[in-house]
């Protein structure tokens, strides 16, 4: 039947790339998620103790190395971020909002 045909040469396809689109774009923010997801909030961000916050810092550089160089240094960010966690506001904020608050404040040149 001409239903039939629809849903299968049309419908069908359609729901299979979607799938496989959502599939691909959810893969993608998880990679991200395991490098930057320590920076996409500021509950994130201030809930880090030392030790994870810092080998969040590492894993960053690492991702970020071409070629034996890096666009960050790990030790430094760190630094700007553990004091930085104390510094920001205690509601929880964005990565847009937070880069804000680091413009406004202008002491953070690694963060």
């Amino acid at each position: 039947s001409a239903e039939e045909s629809f849903r299968v040469n049309y419908f069908l396809r359609i729901v299979d790339q979607a799938i496989l689109s959502l599939t691909s774009r959810f893969d993608q923010y998880q990679g991200y998620q395991k490098i930057f997801g320590f920076l996409f909030t500021s509950e994130t961000l201030q809930s880090s103790d030392k030790n994870s916050l810092k080998t969040s810092c590492d894993n960053l550089e690492v991702a970020l190395k071409k070629d034996g160089k890096s666009d960050i240094d790990a030790n430094e960010l760190y630094a700007e971020l553990m004091f930085l966690q104390n510094f920001m506001p205690k509601e929880n904020i964005g990565p847009v909002e937070i880069l804000k608050f680091l413009k406004r404040h202008d002491h953070f040149p690694n963060a």
